[in-house]
């Protein structure tokens, strides 16, 4: 049984994102990058350090009903 594959055009994804510098002087653009990678990392330590609060309480409580649980023997 023959199988009839259409010939197709791949075209292939940019790895870089293009720049939308179009009439913007070049260092406004280089301190909008630094100002994007600042929120990014800003937004990466917030998250780190939700997750950090959380896993404490989570441990916290889980060590008061211990507690409780043995005062209530």
């Amino acid at each position: 049984m023959n199988v009839n594959t259409e010939s197709y055009k791949i075209i292939p994804t940019p790895k870089f994102k293009p720049q939308d510098t179009f009439g913007r002087p070049a260092g406004m653009t280089r301190s909008r990058k630094i100002i994007y990678a600042q929120k990014a990392m800003e937004n990466q330590f917030n998250r780190l350090c939700c997750q950090i609060r959380l896993s404490n309480y989570k441990q916290e409580r889980a060590e008061n009903q211990k507690e409780e649980r043995r005062a209530k023997r």
